[in-house]
């Protein structure tokens, strides 16, 4: 499956963890656009939380303990071509990575993904 594109444009420590933003580009070609809606294409809710996951597991050494979600809302499509930023913040102590996406400064979903770093995925 092809993964989206994308820039890291900030990546920085924080008290408790790490922040970073990527821009992401959403080519209408994505197989995450492929059957969501032929008129009017959007990436889905379970695409999205994906692309956060595995960003998270790449650049956050984050390979175990995911247990569950929490605070998760949908706001308004993101649509292909959509110049997409995704935000995200881990902190290490609460075991938890908040994210949302935004297009032209406009929030279009968030939410928080919940680890237990000790135990096994």
């Amino acid at each position: 499956m092809k993964f989206p594109e994308y820039t890291i444009i900030d990546n920085h420590q924080q008290d408790e963890g790490v922040v970073m933003k990527f821009a992401l580009e959403l080519a209408p070609d994505l197989d995450f656009f492929d059957g969501h809606f032929e008129q009017v294409p959007i990436l889905p809710a379970v695409a999205q939380l994906h692309i956060v996951h595995r960003l998270a597991q790449q650049y956050l050494q984050i390979r175990k303990g995911f247990c569950g979600f929490r605070q998760l809302k949908f706001m308004s499509p993101i649509q292909p071509q959509d110049k997409a930023l995704l935000n995200i913040q881990f902190n290490l102590v609460k075991e938890q990575l908040s994210f949302f996406y935004e297009v032209d400064g406009k929030v279009k979903s968030k939410g928080v993904l919940l680890y237990q770093l000790g135990q096994a995925s």
